[in-house]
């Protein structure tokens, strides 16, 4: 749910409706042509980003300007004569009795909830005019402001620290349960939407925020900078939270979820990871404090070499998978633990929990890679945990391509080719996973470092490994149909073997599997979508990959057209497409013109 729930439309606009809200907020001393004057000027003040507007004018207002407009009678006022006044008028000059009654309506006091954009202006006009600023502070902390903003800001179930919302997490469950998994607060939206560090410094001083806190539904507002993913929202948070004597190692950005480092990993910003973990070093927090597995697979799906190796310099290597991530949990209050040194809240939970015995010592987990036996079509020892990822499965994602890649290989235990089993019921190799996702940058860098003709690996606890038809990557490729697929398709094409081409049941495979996944989501499109714009847009994105991608198989079997061209399989496949009315990959498939572009 968003807070920008409603549209202040200029054709649309019902001066009965804006008077019968304002008339709540104000006394009956005030005409109603004053009311709409003042409700003009509160949505130029709302609008003065989209209108580059600095709040000056070409006139000033007189400070008899209300008293002149005394009329009740709209009629005799035309609303284009207040519209050019409110639009006019240097508002760092109105007068005062103008100011009260334009902030109310600003801030929709008792009529609706505000939204970032009116508070994002109060504070701008309060720094754009020195001689309202102090007006606008006193009436944010007086009656009806104050009581209505603690009102929307306050709801009836806060947790002050995560200690006590620890504590009710039995109870924040029911909560969330009872809304399906969703449940609405008002502030942290707030948070969220707004992008004005300001805005949130104005929020703390009025005792409207505390930044310690935690919502009904187990969150904090660190939660809600990071969701929102504004920057300076999220490092100005922070700092805040250092600044209060907070310990960050007991303050997880949600009950039961993630670390500060690892959350703001997420954001897949550099800047911003280094900004914070600088901020968390300055306060007596080195990152290997949060020495787990999450999020050193986090970063290796975004990291820079240079911040990796800046980490490594710091004593935090990616690349050595702990495996000793321990779960959240709060002491009692009584107990002693609590207060002491112990680092025992540790990253929580990242989505792969993972164990070891209570004989397992991280400080001496000192492993001779040259002792693992390696195994480019099996599981990788130093992967055997049922819910294991490794660290190449997550840099296939990294868009710094070849750079980071060649980084880990100089420091990692683990080769590029490694299988692993997250899917628990099959392993995949990393290319596999980068087959499937929406990132070319290392594609390449994979087809050399590892086997693009390796197939898929189906197992069960009875039966050993058994590897499918080769080439799994590509198949996968060809039927997958995220933004950039095609970049990724192209790729994988120039590097598997060339006796690939010379299989025509495996040729056909490709061209069933492009045209068939495009159907499927086409039909996707048109029973869950509503037809309009954006499913235009998405229709269309579907249609150019798909195009994209049989362009490239058909350029790749060039020298094999002699084979491929008078193939049965061929002329199926064309059938196949004019029964669809896919006329588009009816051309295609028919074409003997090749696009060297491709």
């Amino acid at each position: 749910m968003s807070l920008r729930s409603f549209d202040m439309n200029d054709s649309a606009y019902d001066i009965t409706s804006d008077i019968d809200g304002m008339v709540q907020v104000v006394s009956d001393e005030h005409s109603a042509t004053s009311l709409i004057l003042a409700n003009l000027v509160a949505r130029r003040m709302r609008e003065f980003q989209e209108n580059e507007d600095d709040f000056t004018g070409s006139g000033t207002a007189p400070t008899d300007l209300l008293s002149s407009l005394s009329s009740n009678d709209t009629d005799e006022v035309s609303h284009e004569f207040l519209r050019s006044i409110a639009y006019s008028m240097d508002l760092t000059t109105m007068p005062e009795n103008l100011l009260l009654l334009v902030l109310p309506m600003l801030l929709h006091v008792d009529t609706k909830l505000p939204t970032p954009e009116d508070l994002h202006a109060l504070h701008e006009f309060a720094e754009a005019s020195s001689m309202h600023r102090k007006h606008v502070e006193t009436w944010l902390r007086s009656e009806p402001a104050q009581s209505t903003l603690e009102q929307v800001f306050k709801p009836w179930m806060n947790y002050y620290s995560f200690k006590p919302a620890y504590q009710c997490r039995d109870e924040i469950a029911g909560y969330k349960a009872s809304r399906g998994g969703v449940g609405f607060n008002y502030a942290y939206e707030f948070v969220k939407e707004c992008q004005c560090t300001s805005c949130l410094s104005l929020l703390g001083n009025l005792g409207l925020i505390d930044f310690r806190n935690y919502d009904q539904n187990g969150r904090s507002f660190l939660h809600a900078a990071i969701e929102g993913g504004d920057a300076e929202s999220v490092m100005f948070i922070v700092a805040i939270l250092l600044k209060g004597e907070l310990d960050p190692r007991h303050f997880p950005t949600s009950i039961d979820g993630m670390s500060i480092p690892h959350h703001v990993a997420l954001m897949h910003d550099n800047d911003v990871f280094r900004g914070v973990i600088e901020f968390l070093e300055d306060a007596g927090y080195p990152l290997s404090v949060w020495n787990d597995d999450g999020l050193k697979l986090e970063l290796c799906s975004f990291i820079t070499a240079e911040m990796a190796e800046r980490l490594l310099s710091k004593g935090f290597n990616i690349t050595k998978l702990p495996r000793n991530t321990l779960p959240m949990y709060l002491p009692d209050e009584d107990n002693p633990e609590y207060d002491s040194g112990e680092e025992w809240n540790r990253d929580a939970e990242y989505g792969d929990p993972i164990t070891r015995g209570e004989d397992f010592d991280p400080d001496n987990d000192k492993l001779d890679p040259n002792s693992i036996p390696y195994d480019a079509i099996g599981v990788n020892p130093i992967e055997l945990h049922a819910t294991s990822r490794t660290i190449w499965h997550r840099a296939i994602e990294n868009p710094q391509g070849p750079r980071i890649l060649d980084w880990l290989l100089d420091h990692s235990y683990t080769q590029p080719g490694c299988r692993t089993d997250f899917d628990r019921d099959t392993g995949e190799t990393a290319l596999v996973v980068g087959a499937r996702g929406g990132e070319p940058a290392g594609i390449d860098w994979f087809c050399q470092h590892c086997d693009p003709m390796a197939g898929r690996v189906r197992s069960s606890q009875d039966t050993e490994g058994d590897e499918t038809a080769g080439a799994y990557a590509l198949q996968v490729a060809a039927h997958n149909l995220r933004p950039h697929c095609d970049a990724i398709f192209k790729r994988l094409l120039r590097h598997v073997d060339q006796k690939f081409y010379w299989d025509i049941s495996m040729i056909k495979g490709l061209y069933w599997l492009i045209i068939k996944n495009y159907r499927d989501m086409y039909r996707r499109l048109e029973d869950h979508k509503e037809p309009g714009r954006e499913r235009a847009q998405q229709m269309a994105l579907l249609r150019s990959l798909t195009s994209a991608k049989t362009r490239a198989l058909n350029n790749r079997l060039e020298p094999f057209w002699d084979t491929w061209g008078l193939s049965e399989q061929r002329n199926w496949l064309i059938q196949y497409c004019t029964i669809l009315r896919l006329n588009f990959l009816v051309k295609d498939l028919s074409s003997d013109v090749w696009d060297d572009s491709d």
